[in-house]
């Protein structure tokens, strides 16, 4: 459906709490598309949410999740 598309991920935050920790990170995501014979663009914020672990092998991503922040041109 998306020709194309390009993941700029930045600015992250991390907390860290012992062996845990939680972070929250920038994602914008353009995305061009077609539509009634035309390129059409979707931009997409959102901030992805991790969480990690402290193993004996070093930090691990436990988890991440996608929390919607702004889309336009859709």
């Amino acid at each position: 459906m998306f020709p194309g598309h390009q993941h700029l991920v930045a600015g992250s935050k991390i907390e860290i709490d012992g062996d845990r920790a939680t972070g929250r990170t920038i994602c914008h995501n353009p995305m061009p598309f077609v539509a009634d014979d035309r390129t059409r663009l979707m931009i997409v914020g959102l901030w992805y949410l991790d969480r990690f672990v402290r193993t004996d092998a070093g930090w691990r991503i436990l988890s991440r999740a996608q929390q919607r922040a702004f889309m336009h041109g859709v």
